[in-house]
């Protein structure tokens, strides 16, 4: 059910503080309102660009109050890794060898304003109740405003959102009890799907409930299809801060 990779036990605390979120000179403002053309591009739309170099993976984005480029590094890059984004939202992997075996990490960031990272090297599949977490290789990502979804080449299928996670809420029948262990919710292995069949069949959307610049909670609700079998997943509830600025709070 779950990558065959030894556990690793340490704190990923560590890991993040190693990876530290570091701003950079926005040279892109000389470039006027875009940000400009970049060597090692990996996404780029028409107010955001996500390239990588020396390393690091870097962002350019028009998304903030000013409308201007602004550029920041988000975390590390490393060769083979994975990048998914819905403009200024993006989720990316990094490749690790553990043992001999090469292994995916899981970062997650906003790059409008001031960087926000909510995922930082997390394994592929995240602890869940009595599991500690297990490495494993991502085959798909998913990623929808600030909430995102993967699913490993062992067909764990696992969900993601920024700001403070509050309640999950089941859909269909999970075959694990839905336990998040920080801002990673891991739904379930389902191992007699192939992984691209199940990552095919994957679903993630957003919705508000009550939310705007004062504040507020929203959802991500992520599905898969099983074998053919009935949407299984879950809805899981994340709190939207106020803008102190609109709000003159």
């Amino acid at each position: 059910m779950s990558p065959t990779v030894r556990r690793i036990a340490f704190p990923l605390l560590l890991l993040a503080a190693a990876f530290a979120v570091a701003s950079v000179p926005a040279a892109d403002a000389a470039a006027g309102k875009k940000c400009r053309a970049r060597a090692g591009t990996v996404y780029k739309d028409g107010a955001t660009r996500y390239w990588h170099e020396r390393r690091g993976l870097y962002a350019c984005t028009t998304l903030n109050r000013a409308g201007k480029p602004r550029t920041v590094r988000l975390g590390p890059w490393t060769s083979g890794g994975k990048l998914k984004a819905d403009g200024p939202f993006v989720m990316w992997t990094t490749v690790r060898n553990v043992d001999g075996t090469k292994v995916d990490r899981v970062w997650a960031a906003t790059a409008d304003g001031p960087s926000t990272r909510w995922l930082a090297g997390v394994p592929a599949v995240p602890a869940s109740g009595d599991q500690g977490f297990q490495e494993g290789q991502v085959a798909r990502m998913l990623v929808n405003g600030e909430g995102g979804a993967w699913i490993t080449t062992t067909s764990d299928v696992v969900l993601t959102v920024g700001t403070t996670p509050d309640t999950v809420t089941p859909i269909g029948t999970p075959p694990i009890a839905l336990r998040p262990d920080g801002n990673a919710l891991l739904i379930g292995s389902f191992p007699a799907t192939p992984p691209a069949q199940l990552a095919s069949s994957g679903r993630l959307s957003a919705d508000t409930d009550e939310a705007d610049d004062c504040g507020g909670v929203m959802h991500h609700s992520l599905t898969v299809t099983p074998g053919g079998a009935e949407p299984v997943g879950a809805t899981w509830y994340h709190a939207v801060p106020a803008d102190p600025v609109i709000c003159n709070l």
